[in-house]
């Protein structure tokens, strides 16, 4: 018999029988033991299971676990320390004595499902007929994954049988409808992420990343994180998930987006087994930098607190369940040892994994070295040894209080006040497990302060820790609490953040000052007890002085703090370490004393020995002394070699400079850290105490009983089912009989769950699915045809039991239940085993919905039975680790969510809405598409989900929500009956024009036409066939046919509004049918055989199985009903079918029980009769190549019929020449379009950047292209250069002009007075200085540049030498009137000449090196305007150019201080007053021309370099000349020696 028989059975059977039916495998618990009332267990006591491949072609192995985990252990034996206080109390069940049963889970589905079901059976092989009216387990503690609570709390639920949860926090376990049964004492996870959510936004952390563990804990979380986020302006960088089985390179992908995102703050949401396999790769990464935010599942953790994961991990914070005190369980810890639990394997494991030993009394086969004996828990560290921080292990404690206080308050009832029918109370000797539940509902108690109770969902009262990972004393982790979430108090006040008590990833700490001065008093007031009470035992026993000494010394510890506060000073720098130093020094000193005094003291016990005589208070005094000493003469050398110095740091931060203080010597420094490392030695009274404890006896071992034999009455019947088996709506016998399963119902009858009778057996109810019930009698309609073969299965005749799931988990695992047992109510102690050993079914089909199939698929998959689904879609039914006994015919959602996303992105919709069904195949297939519709750039701007179950508010939300939406397109993963009512509720309040994307489930779906709404829908769905025959079939239906099944007669009667003879319920008030009744001419979707999709995959299945049995009963020529074989037998026959169907399908099955995936693209086309009609307008293949598998074939009509395409963006395409900015707070796809920025361009729609144009050119207008920047320079054609131009050549003229006159005149006085050789020379260079400004007009080129600046330098040079020889010969001639002055001879013609040569070649020599060492250049100039290019000579050498300036300068300066100097010659014409004239404008306009050179752009630096030549050389030829010639020309009369000579009065000019 299966197991399953046994899970539906009660209490033990006491005869003394020989065993009849044999489990398939052993599963012991880890520890039990008897008494009136079993309390169930289930722990994850082993990391990993070890489970073999299974190809199906053996017996399955034993699941075995490995990797023990200590911590585990610890809640396992929280639970049984509980219990035994428990039954030793006089207040709670007195007289009573609880029992349990503990199992592994070994941290796995699969495992934990087999535990769950051991936990209600017994762990025995070999189990005899039992029989009881009560459960043997009245409730379970377990388990703590959300993913293994799942699934035991489904099995639990059709035995009512209460699940309380020590750390299962999914929200969604909070779901009554689906878990009715289950409690916790932890808070749910929608709370958890509420917290998390509102300490990102306290930090305003708006970036982050989010990692997840691959189960429903980490869906469910961040499902509900991504809820919270929505409108904080937090933004999610990137989402990835861990495999649940360890995948080296996808783990490091997932490392490496980790590293390469800008986001710093990683929200973590995963499994403590999961994290222990990532870190590792983290750690060999080296990544760090991460802030981690912890959820609770791993947050206090004790394998990541090790010192080797601080670099890492340090930083985290995270909220943890709250901290409880439990007494005395350290002390039950320290009980569990080899010698007391001999034949325990966990003990012994547990001795192995923390000694590397084998304990000697084990017996074990094991490798390692037997251990000594000496070993003792207390001495080691270890998750199992820590309670410092039991915060889980505390949650077991609570969970067990809650079950006693309910199974109290059951048994203290008071005969006529009871809860029950009729005021009734519980027959304490036979409780049932719902009675309990009612009790669980309402309990209410203290336990160690804190209040325990339940709410209306089974959660209990939501407060969290808020815990940051800091390093401690020894560089392991320390896990300090800094804040608090309580949801009960008021809103916005319900977290509470210690802010100043954090530490960062990095060491990164915001100190307060405050602390200092608080442990200071601290201390203060320590001295203070210490000489108040110095002569009391305690002190004097811990050697006073010494403890005086000690306090002083932290005293001044805690003081010489204060100095490392404020600006660096010398003498600042130079106190902190030096005092610190020696502070601690004398500190540590103190300690070292008190040590060795302990150490010797009693070491003196022994006799003879005297060696306290050395360790006397003058020897104490001498070692802190000498020890401190040291100290003071390193810091004394140190500061006298190099002491330490305030320095000015501006290599840590680029934006400012950090005033700290350097070191000074390295050496010094690190000698004096070595010196004053702190050693922690603790006192002699703890360590005596500490021993003292060690010695305390153990607690006397716990008493095993065995289950108290009830005593059996003669009856034949010796166990019943508790209700009656579901009989199949259609069934017919045969040599195998093929179960099927359909969604025929809608609903399931149920009423709310009081507790306080026995609940009603699941029934359907609501309306008929006429399209599932079709799909039924497909089935029926293949094993006919199957039957008629000679080909399959010849001689032998296939049944069916085709059952009813009424789209409901609880009747889908009934009827689960009932294929592996079979239909019988009663089992005889006289029956044998072998009749009922095999399954009911070896194989069935169904069911069409994923939920139900999931449920289904876990139970029939631990027994091998094959179940082949023919609608059941959900992704995540592939993975054959969980569902090994799984196919389907149809497709994965997998390939259609890839194929709508692609579908979505071709026709170029980015802004989209998502409405799903709150179930797995909607939640799981929406999960699906969305990462698809990521991937392609596409953006969501609703997900809403929607069950058929849920209030009519959430239906009226969820419309709402679409009534409001911008998107124009709306994808909708909904089961066509959710989508019914969705529909129904949209048309009350159409909301616009919507293109609706359909999932398969009801894009075909025909009974959906009527809504006009949903024309132009697009969607995949099953390719439309034919199977010949079958209308045929569906139409052979009479009354008397009907009138033999139950779901046939409730047909006929829903279609025809009649009455079978008063039949059914649902026929009340209906007329009598009375024959005239054509089904042929009934329209509704049973007899629509015109898209026969799903239909066929029914077809395919039920042909799957019929070639599976045949390939296993069947040789070439003949099948032998008598065959025997188990299920899965035929599951390894499923795996290899490969065939062809009679209308030309091919069934297969890949490696993951799934076929190849085809789609035809289904268009709601509107007809011309204005009915809507499916069109099939295109085709996926997945087995086409990559880029292939989707194709068009027909045009497609959209919403409302419109042949365009619909728009459904969020924001418009940016056109050329803007680039796309992303909304604060927004998706991706909604942005605005910024204007490319100067210089910038972009030359595509929906730029993401702009592009800089290059250097040479600017964007046009519209910022769409770049053209080439004009060049500008100086051009002969420009305005300033002609006017320039014509100055420079008039100037030049002149000059010429006045030469004319002076060589005309050459012989005049007043000529030859001023030094002729000269004047000539002067305004020959003056002439040069005007033409050389031409030079600067024009395009730069090498030479031109070249010829600037030097025949500027060396003409101005020449002339300023010119100016400054006359002025030398003025003043000169002057002196040489002097009695006895022969200073003339050396101011001579040769000697001028000689002055202005020697002058001019000094600037030619300057110029020659500027010429060969860097020259001027042609220059393209961007700086000075974006817009233009600016073609000018770059001075090569900035030093060649100042310096021909500078020395100009200087002859100019000097020439002006000479002529200064001779303005008062006596003379009538003094040229000397006019050269001081012409070197102050010189000067005065070469000054001004530095800055203008300099601050001048462009073109117009040029302009201002002309204007000074041409003004200098203006300036020097008016002052100059200018009078001279006015005197030559105007006023000859004065041209004459006489008038020179002052002796002719003269008139001014």
């Amino acid at each position: 018999m299966t197991l399953l028989l046994l899970s539906i059975l009660v209490l033990p059977f006491n005869k003394a029988l020989d065993p009849q039916c044999i489990l398939q495998n052993d599963f012991k618990p880890g520890f039990m033991a008897g008494g009136d009332f079993i309390i169930g267990g289930i722990f994850p006591l082993h990391f990993n299971l070890e489970k073999s491949d299974l190809d199906f072609t053996y017996k399955p192995g034993q699941l075995q676990c490995n990797g023990l985990n200590p911590r585990a252990l610890r809640w396992a034996l929280a639970m049984r320390l509980a219990i035994d206080e428990i039954n030793n109390s006089t207040e709670l069940l007195p007289d009573h004595i609880l029992g349990y049963k503990i199992f592994d889970s070994c941290t796995y589905p699969l495992a934990a499902q087999r535990a769950g079901l051991a936990v209600l059976n017994g762990p025995s092989e070999a189990d005899r007929p039992m029989c009881s009216v009560a459960s043997p387990m009245l409730a379970i503690i377990g388990e703590s994954g959300s993913a293994e609570s799942i699934v035991i709390s489904r099995v639990l639920q059709p035995f009512r049988i209460p699940m309380i949860s020590y750390f299962s926090s999914c929200a969604c376990l909070s779901n009554r409808r689906d878990f009715p049964t289950f409690f916790r004492v932890i808070p749910s996870d929608a709370y958890q992420v509420k917290a998390i959510a509102k300490m990102l936004i306290h930090f305003n952390w708006t970036w982050i990343g989010v990692v997840r563990g691959d189960h429903a804990y980490g869906r469910s979380a961040l499902q509900d994180l991504l809820k919270q986020l929505e409108g904080t302006g937090v933004c999610v960088a990137y989402q990835e998930m861990i495999p649940s089985l360890y995948n080296k390179q996808r783990t490091i992908e997932i490392i490496r987006v980790m590293n390469s995102s800008s986001a710093r703050v990683v929200v973590a949401f995963i499994g403590e087994g999961d994290l222990t396999h990532f870190m590792r790769d983290f750690m060999e990464l080296n990544v760090t930098g991460i802030q981690w935010i912890a959820s609770e599942a791993w947050v206090t953790a004790a394998v990541f607190t090790g010192s080797n994961f601080y670099p890492y991990l340090g930083g985290t914070i995270g909220f943890g369940i709250r901290q409880g005190n439990i007494p005395r369980l350290k002390e039950y810890l320290m009980t569990v040892n080899p010698e007391r639990y001999p034949t325990n394997p966990l003990v012994l494991e547990l001795w192995e994994a923390i000694y590397g030993c084998t304990p000697f009394s084990s017996g074990s086969s094991s490798e390692l070295p037997f251990c000594t004996g000496q070993e003792t828990i207390k001495t080691q560290h270890s998750a199992y040894w820590n309670t410092s921080s039991t915060r889980i292990t505390y949650n077991v404690y609570k969970g067990v209080y809650a079950i006693a206080h309910s199974l109290h308050n059951l048994i203290s009832c008071r005969p006529g006040r009871g809860p029950f029918s009729n005021s009734t109370c519980a027959d304490n000797t036979k409780v049932f497990p719902w009675q309990l539940q009612h009790y669980l509902q309402e309990v209410s108690f203290t336990v160690s302060g804190e209040l325990v109770n339940f709410d209306a969902k089974g959660d209990s009262i939501p407060s969290y820790d808020l815990i940051n990972w800091q390093k401690g004393r020894d560089g392991n982790i320390e896990l300090v609490n800094v804040g608090l979430y309580d949801e009960a108090q008021e809103v916005g006040k319900e977290l509470i953040i210690y802010d100043i008590a954090l530490t960062w990833p990095g060491d990164q700490t915001e100190a307060s000052c405050s602390q200092n001065v608080v442990q200071y008093m601290r201390c203060l007031l320590l001295k203070f007890c210490r000489v108040k009470w110095r002569n009391t035992p305690i002190v004097r026993i811990n050697n006073s002085e010494l403890s005086f000494f000690i306090l002083i010394s932290l005293t001044l510890c805690f003081l010489c703090a204060l100095i490392f506060i404020g600006e660096p000073t010398s003498w600042s720098c130079m106190l902190r370490h030096t005092a610190f130093s020696i502070t601690f020094s004398l500190c540590i000193s103190c300690i070292l004393g008190k040590t060795l005094v302990v150490l010797a003291a009693f070491t003196a016990t022994r006799p003879g020995n005297n060696v306290m005589k050395w360790l006397g208070p003058v020897q104490q005094r001498i070692i802190i002394f000498s020890c401190t000493l040291v100290q003071i003469i390193i810091c004394t050398a140190w500061l006298i070699a190099s002491p330490p110095f305030p320095y000015r740091n501006t290599q840590y931060q680029h934006s400012k400079i950090i005033l700290d203080c350097s070191v000074g010597s390295d050496l010094a420094f690190c000698t004096l850290r070595l010196l004053s490392w702190p050693l922690e030695v603790p006192g002699a009274t703890e360590q005596i105490m500490q021993l003292t404890l060690s010695l305390m006896p153990f607690v006397s071992m716990l008493l095993i009983t065995g289950l108290r034999p009830a005593t059996c009455k003669a009856n034949p019947v010796s166990c019943r089912l508790w209700a009656d088996p579901q009989l199949p709506g259609l069934s017919m016998n045969g040599d195998f009989v093929i179960g099927g399963i359909f969604s025929i119902h809608y609903y399931m009858k149920s009423e709310p769950n009081t507790y306080t009778k026995l609940p009603l057996q699941p029934q359907c109810s609501g309306s008929m699915d006429f399209r599932e019930f079709r799909f039924a009698r497909a089935m029926e309609f293949t094993i006919h045809e199957i039957n008629n073969r000679t080909d399959l299965l010849p001689g032998i005749t296939l049944g069916f039991q085709i059952h009813d799931s009424c789209s409901a988990v609880p009747m889908a695992i009934k009827v689960a239940f009932q294929f592996a047992n079979g239909l019988e109510s009663s089992f005889n102690d006289s029956e044998s085993c072998p009749k009922s050993a095999a399954a009911a079914v070896p194989a069935l089909v169904g069911e069409s919905a994923s939920t139900p199939s999931i449920s289904m698929a876990r139970i029939l998959g631990l027994f091998g039975i094959p179940q082949v689904s023919n609608y059941a879609t959900c992704a995540c039914l592939s993975d054959k680790r969980q569902y090994p006994a799984f196919f389907r015919t149809v497709p994965s959602d997998q390939h259609q969510a890839a194929a709508l996303a692609r579908m979505v992105k071709h026709f170029g919709w980015t802004w989209i809405g998502a409405v799903r069904s709150d179930s797995d195949y909607g939640n799981n297939g929406m999960a699906t598409f969305l990462k698809a519709a990521q991937e392609e750039g596409i953006c969501v701007e609703y997900s809403e989900a929607y069950y058929r179950t849920q209030p009519r508010s959430k239906l009226e939300r969820v419309a709402n929500v679409i009534r409001r939406s911008t998107a124009r397109v709306i994808v909708a993963f909904l089961a066509s009956g959710d989508m019914k009512f969705l529909l129904e509720e949209l048309a009350r309040d159409p909301p616009p024009p919507l293109q609706w994307i359909g999932s398969e489930t009801w894009i075909i779906e025909t009974e959906f036409l009527k809504f006009n709404m949903c024309s132009g829908a697009v969607g995949f769905g099953i390719p439309q066939s034919v199977i010949p025959g079958l209308r045929e079939f569906l139409l052979d239906l009479t009354p008397a046919q009907a009138l033999k099944s139950h779901l046939l007669t409730e047909f006929w009667e829903r279609s025809f509004s009649c009455s079978l003879k008063g039949q059914t319920d649902y026929s009340e008030g209906a007329r009598e049918c009375d024959g005239s009744e054509d089904i042929r001419a009934l329209q509704n979707p049973y007899t629509d055989t015109s898209q026969l999709r799903v239909t066929n995959m029914v077809y395919k299945a039920t042909y799957a199985i019929a070639h599976a049995i045949h390939g296993v009963i069947c040789n070439d020529t003949q099948c032998d009903k008598t065959t025997k074989f188990a299920p899965w037998q035929i599951l390894q026959q499923l795996k290899r079918v490969n065939f062809t169907t009679k209308n030309g399908y091919r069934v297969n099955f890949d490696s993951k029980g799934d076929p190849a995936a085809a789609y035809e693209l289904i268009n709601w086309q509107i007809k011309k009769d204005g009915t809507i009609d499916f069109v099939t307008v295109g085709q996926y293949d997945s087995s086409k190549p990559r880029g292939q598998e989707f194709s068009i074939s027909r045009s497609i009509s959209w919403m409302g019929g419109q042949t365009e395409v619909p728009v459904s963006v969020c924001s418009e395409s940016c056109p050329p020449g803007t680039r796309k900015a992303v909304q604060k707070g927004k998706p991706i796809c909604c942005y605005d379009c910024i204007p490319c920025a100067e210089g910038e361009i972009s030359n595509s729609t929906d730029s993401l950047n702009c592009v800089r144009c290059p250097p040479e050119f600017w964007p046009n207008v519209q910022r769409d292209s770049c053209y080439p920047k004009p060049v500008e320079f100086l051009s002969w054609d420009d305005t300033l250069s002609i006017i320039l131009t014509v100055f420079s050549v008039a100037g030049a003229f002149v000059a010429v002009c006045i030469g004319a006159i002076f060589y005309k005149h050459r012989t005049s006085p007043i000529v030859r007075a001023n030094n002729s050789e000269l004047s000539f020379l002067l305004l020959f260079s003056l002439t040069l200085c005007f033409l050389c400004s031409l030079t600067f007009i024009g395009r730069p080129s090498e030479w031109s540049c070249m010829l600037r600046h030097t025949a500027f330098g060396i003409t101005f040079v020449l002339c300023i030498s010119c100016v400054l020889g006359k002025t030398i010969v003025v003043l000169m001639a002057f002196r040489a009137t002097l009695p006895g002055s022969n200073v003339m001879k050396w101011f001579g013609p040769p000697q001028q000449r000689l002055s202005v040569l020697a002058f001019t070649l000094i600037q030619i020599i300057i110029c020659i090196l500027w010429l060969t060492i860097s020259p001027p250049f042609p220059l393209k100039n961007f700086k000075h305007y974006k817009e233009r290019i600016i073609l000018e000579c770059g001075l090569g050498s900035a030093i060649g150019f100042w310096a021909v300036l500078g020395y100009i300068g200087l002859l100019a300066l000097l020439c002006f201080v000479l002529a200064f100097l001779a303005r008062k010659l006596p003379d009538n014409f003094n040229e000397a007053k006019f050269i001081t004239f012409s070197m102050l404008i010189f000067c005065a306009v070469w000054i001004t021309f530095i800055p203008a050179y300099v601050s001048s752009p462009g073109k117009f630096t040029v302009a201002v370099e002309i204007f000074a030549i041409l003004a200098s050389s203006f300036g020097l030829i008016i002052c100059i000349f200018a009078p001279k010639c006015f005197v030559i020309v105007f006023r000859p009369e004065k041209n004459t020696k006489k008038h020179l000579m002052g002796k002719v009065p003269s008139k001014a000019l």
